[in-house]
């Protein structure tokens, strides 16, 4: 059974648009809790990709906890899914950032083609030797820093984007300015303490507390298009949001 079409045209690296064909397939039930994925054979012959490209797909199912490979019998699907993330609406996260933007001024602080680390290549994908347009900028609110961010878009998107670009305008609405429509991301939350580096430029000490925001952002063809690090100063930034359990959650 195929579950979508390889566009082998496409930036996206194929192992990973057969990995979120795979992974769809799991979500959706097509391929059951405890049932036997395709050989690696079939699904080479099914979606005309190579040896590598299906073992980097299965390899990211099995990282991520969507599958169990055992020896000599091939790749199963695990009995207990990674657990679900709590579900929110992607236009509430496109209103936090255009607040944000809105009420503070941006400072580009470098801004450069270059290879991505190992992190950043993964997370959009990139086949090895993908540059990216890597930009780091400031926002500030009367006078003071509140947070620092850097942002790794692909090179295709990058040319378009300019440094007076992203001080002007949160990414987001950059992307959506110049055709590409950011539909759904990943993020994370969480806590670190200031380096040499991030205490400099948000004027603080280093050690002090910085709340952390790492976020991939996707297209409507599940192409990644964002990798975004933001670090906020803990005094002066806070997340608020709006919780429903009929619609903004999910909990397996």
């Amino acid at each position: 059974m195929t579950l979508g079409t390889m566009d082998k045209n496409a930036p996206t690296p194929l192992y990973h648009q057969l990995y979120v064909m795979l992974r769809d397939g799991i979500r959706s039930g097509v391929y059951p809790a405890g049932s036997s994925l395709p050989s690696e054979r079939a699904l080479m012959r099914m979606n005309d990709v190579s040896r590598i490209t299906t073992q980097r797909a299965v390899a990211q199912l099995e990282t991520e906890g969507y599958v169990l490979r055992r020896q000599g019998s091939g790749s199963y699907v695990a009995d207990k899914l990674p657990p679900g993330a709590i579900n929110a609406s992607m236009q509430a996260v496109i209103d936090n950032v255009v607040a944000i933007g809105a009420t503070t001024e941006g400072r580009i602080v470098e801004i450069a083609n270059v290879l991505p680390d190992t992190a950043v290549r993964l997370a959009l994908a990139l086949r090895g030797g993908a540059k990216v347009q890597r930009s780091v900028h400031t926002r500030s609110r009367d006078g003071a820093y509140i947070g620092l961010f850097t942002a790794c878009v692909p090179l295709d998107i990058g040319r378009r984007i300019s440094p007076q670009d992203i001080e002007a305008k949160p990414m987001l609405l950059l992307l959506e300015a110049i055709g590409v429509q950011p539909t759904w991301a990943s993020q994370a939350i969480g806590v670190e303490l200031a380096d040499a580096h991030s205490a400099r430029l948000l004027d603080i000490a280093r050690g002090d507390p910085l709340v952390r925001l790492q976020r991939v952002v996707y297209d409507k063809q599940d192409r990644p298009v964002e990798h975004l690090v933001a670090l906020y100063r803990g005094d002066r930034y806070e997340y608020r949001t709006v919780l429903r359990r009929d619609s903004a959650w999910e909990i397996e």
